[in-house]
């Protein structure tokens, strides 16, 4: 599938004993958004159709608004949705770092979601799990649990860190799309990292008419042009050129 299907597809497949095996899809939702539901949803249909799997949904949610629309999330009355959802209330809060270095992700997961709601004890936990994982998942996870954090919280951790520490995150963050999406100042620059990505994997090359365009729009435009690009079959088309 398209980068842009899923953030996240797990597949277990046991061939000797089908019912044993499970495709577990996972999504962060930033904001409560109807369209990204019903993507989900045409999502969901494609695994199965894929994989002939039970298929599980989990959803990320750091906001308390997103997380009660997501407990009634129905399209009609044909289909209804129940995502598990990983939020504060949810995700068990990490307490110490002994216990987060013998299960880390869980660790890092707390420190995101119990730190976007101004748990800094957290979030400062997740952290020193973060350091003691390898260079590349030390970074990543770093990088993920800054990016969840209030502005302040953030610029004073990050402040506090050695000075190598902040120019590999630094680093990081202006790297990858997901985390610049992730972040108000930096979304409009990461969604169009990733409709670039996108359009190069379908073989479209803007003109630089075009790219202006691209460079030009917000990030909502963007995004909307990321979710029609799969029906469009040129970059004037995807644009209405």
């Amino acid at each position: 599938m398209l980068p842009r299907n899923l953030d996240l597809l797990l597949v277990h497949d046991d061939p000797a004993d089908k019912a044993n095996g499970a495709a577990i899809v996972v999504e962060v939702q930033l904001d409560h958004d109807p369209e990204k539901q019903r993507r989900i949803a045409s999502y969901l249909g494609l695994v199965v159709d894929r994989h002939d799997l039970p298929v599980h949904l989990g959803v990320v949610s750091l906001e308390d608004r997103v997380s009660r629309k997501l407990a009634g999330w129905a399209l009609g009355t044909a289909l209804k949705v129940q995502p598990y959802v990983f939020d504060r209330r949810s995700v068990p809060r990490v307490k110490s770092v002994s216990e987060g270095l013998k299960q880390p992700v869980d660790a890092i997961l707390s420190g995101a979601v119990h730190g976007h709601h101004g748990d800094l004890e957290a979030a400062v936990t997740a952290l020193a799990v973060a350091r003691g994982q390898p260079e590349k998942l030390r970074q990543r996870y770093t990088a993920t649990v800054l990016a969840a954090l209030p502005e302040e919280h953030r610029k004073m951790i990050l402040g506090g860190m050695p000075v190598e520490e902040q120019m590999q995150v630094s680093q990081l963050e202006r790297r990858c799309g997901t985390f610049l999406a992730g972040r108000q100042e930096g979304r409009k620059e990461g969604m169009l990292r990733v409709l670039g990505m996108m359009l190069s994997q379908r073989g479209l090359v803007p003109d630089g008419g075009q790219w202006a365009r691209l460079e030009a729009a917000s990030a909502e435009e963007l995004e909307a042009w990321a979710g029609r690009l799969a029906v469009v079959d040129s970059v004037a088309e995807l644009l209405g050129d």
